[in-house]
């Protein structure tokens, strides 16, 4: 195949994937499921059946990739009578929270978005931990333009009612933009082609599939002029209805350990994110901007609760969730500390 097939197809695939990060992000993991059935029932293990954005064996679970593929996740599952199973959704959130209506899945790896719609409309679930406390977005711009000023005048494409559009008004206040000049286009299968037409000058995109978009040619991402105070979290969360203290323990166990390797070796933690669909490059120029990595760590700090107290009174002026639900419920900050006093001993 010509090298231009290639791209085509890497740029039809990723547009596939931009979809489902319009609503909570989306990448890759290497981890292939295995019917593990017989081993299971031999062990007496009931499975935590955890759905993921993703297909054909890559999942975006951020540091639950590396949770996940090491080994460690099941470790710490096994050890309070669980065995862990992902369920892939290829468009992410919309999906994931259907089979947790259905009770086709006990859990999920996502972004705070749909887990907050979810609560909003009556699917109880719980935050028990992060496993990216800061994911990143950027702009893909066209040629031609240099600096967010240079926006005005312009066609962006921001996918309405997503996190895409929570980081464009962030982004646009920072930058001091007046948003009357620009025009914003709700779009998102398409919005590769609009970008290759010129029917679109810029896109509003997770980080890392903007550092994808641009190594392939798509366009460049423009530097930061301004802090823009707009990155969401990415979560593991349980269904009330079978989470237990013990459950809640393990599962931040599991991250604690391997956000402890991933801080040793961050090598090994990008070939897990790794794939033909979004490479290691991407993923390593979305993390840069804090090599130390401290924000896969699992806790869920005040900081956040805060974020999400915001990220309420936004989706609710959004008209994205009728009302504001409360946080408390939603999110339980304890299990960290008693894993991580566990692990200490």
């Amino acid at each position: 195949m010509k090298k231009t097939g290639k791209k085509f197809i890497a740029l039809l695939t990723a547009g596939i994937l931009a979809i489902g990060l319009a609503g909570c992000g989306t990448g890759d993991s290497k981890g292939a499921d295995t019917d593990t059935s017989n081993t299971t029932q031999s062990k007496g293990l009931k499975t935590l059946r955890i759905g993921a954005a993703g297909q054909d064996g890559n999942y975006t679970m951020e540091l639950g990739n590396l949770a996940y593929d090491s080994g460690i996740l099941e470790d710490e599952l096994n050890k309070v009578g669980y065995t862990a199973e992902i369920v892939p959704f290829a468009t992410g959130g919309p999906e994931i929270n259907e089979a947790l209506a259905a009770n086709e899945i006990d859990a999920a790896i996502v972004g705070d978005f749909p887990i907050f719609t979810a609560n909003s409309n009556g699917i109880d679930t719980t935050i028990v931990a992060l496993t990216n406390q800061k994911n990143q977005y950027g702009i893909l711009a066209a040629k031609g333009i240099n600096s967010a000023k240079d926006l005005e005048g312009k066609k962006v494409i921001v996918p309405a009612g997503t996190v895409a559009q929570y980081y464009w008004e962030h982004y646009v206040e920072a930058n001091g933009l007046d948003a009357s000049k620009i025009e914003t286009i709700n779009a998102a299968s398409d919005a590769t082609s609009l970008l290759q037409s010129g029917d679109a000058d810029a896109y509003a995109i997770t980080g890392y599939i903007a550092a994808y978009y641009e190594e392939l040619g798509l366009g460049h991402v423009l530097k930061n002029e301004a802090e823009v105070d707009a990155s969401t979290t990415f979560a593991f969360e349980v269904k009330d209805s079978i989470l237990t203290d013990d459950l809640g323990v393990a599962i931040n166990k599991a991250l604690i350990r391997s956000y402890e390797e991933a801080v040793k070796n961050p090598d090994e933690l990008y070939k897990d994110l790794a794939s033909e669909t979004i490479p290691e490059s991407a993923w390593k120029a979305s993390y840069a901007f804090d090599s130390s990595l401290s924000f896969l760590s699992p806790e869920i700090t005040p900081d956040i609760e805060k974020y999400y107290d915001n990220l309420n009174e936004w989706l609710v002026s959004k008209g994205i969730i009728s009302s504001k639900i409360d946080v408390s419920d939603v999110v339980n900050d304890s299990y960290f500390a008693k894993a991580q006093s566990e692990l200490e001993k």
